[in-house]
């Protein structure tokens, strides 16, 4: 195995679209925008850009990773497309990082974690909804990812088993909405400035990669939870007749 695999990290499960090359745990280049819905717009341009900046081809890839997800179903379906698509011309191994845990990566590597602590990843489900998952001081899971509607009542239960909660990624801020009480909320820290990231995605794939953890380029598919969004159109067609 080698020592130092060089990764392709494809992010697009939320609003942001970002490419980064990863050599070992070192994040050689980056470009990410967080414009949202021009997913199929940018990301081959910037793995073209990161590949230069990073003084790269696509030879010396050793591997791909994706975000799994879970997160839009549009986006999603942008990176995998792509990652799917150079690692079979390739013929490169496929690493998907579940999207959530990457966020409590981030987390971990941002702040400074207590024991009796907890971090709640969530991305934005539309409303109040949140698909998250909790993750302990050392950045295990507990519990299962869950497409969730935030209320009081959620929030009260955790602070009765925990004296902190770091909350990270895009559906952070709907936490500020809650009716909690002031001292509720004086051991709550919303980090919403940790969103998804290519970068956050290095350390993972990384650890996935050492253990040959690949995933079947014919049968993976994103991490969805719910179906799509899909709405009808108000509009009147003019019908020939």
């Amino acid at each position: 195995m080698k020592e130092n695999p060089i990764i392709l990290l494809l992010e697009s499960s939320t609003e942001v679209c970002s490419v980064a090359i990863s050599k070992g745990d070192t994040v050689l280049a980056i470009n990410e925008s967080a414009e949202g819905n021009r997913h199929s717009e940018w990301m081959t341009s910037y793995i073209v850009k990161t590949l230069e900046e990073a003084n790269l081809n696509q030879n010396d890839l050793d591997a791909i990773a994706v975000s799994q997800g879970p997160g839009s179903y549009t986006g999603l379906r942008v990176a995998y497309s792509v990652g799917k698509g150079i690692a079979y011309a390739l013929q490169l191994p496929l690493i998907e990082v579940n999207t959530l845990e990457s966020l409590a990566v981030a987390c971990l590597e941002d702040s400074k974690i207590v024991e009796d602590s907890i971090i709640i990843s969530m991305i934005d489900a539309r409303r109040m909804e949140v698909y998250q998952c909790l993750y302990d001081h050392n950045g295990r899971p507990k519990g299962d990812i869950s497409a969730t509607i935030l209320d009081e009542n959620q929030f009260q239960s955790y602070l009765t088993d925990y004296d902190r909660i770091l909350i990270v990624g895009n559906g952070a801020s709907k936490v500020e909405k809650l009716m909690l009480t002031e001292d509720f909320k004086s051991r709550i820290i919303i980090q919403p400035e940790i969103l998804c990231s290519a970068e956050h995605l290095a350390s993972l794939a990384l650890k996935s990669f050492n253990k040959s953890e690949f995933s079947d380029l014919a049968y993976c598919v994103p991490l969805y939870l719910k179906s799509p969004h899909i709405t009808t159109s108000t509009k009147h067609l003019l019908v020939k007749t």
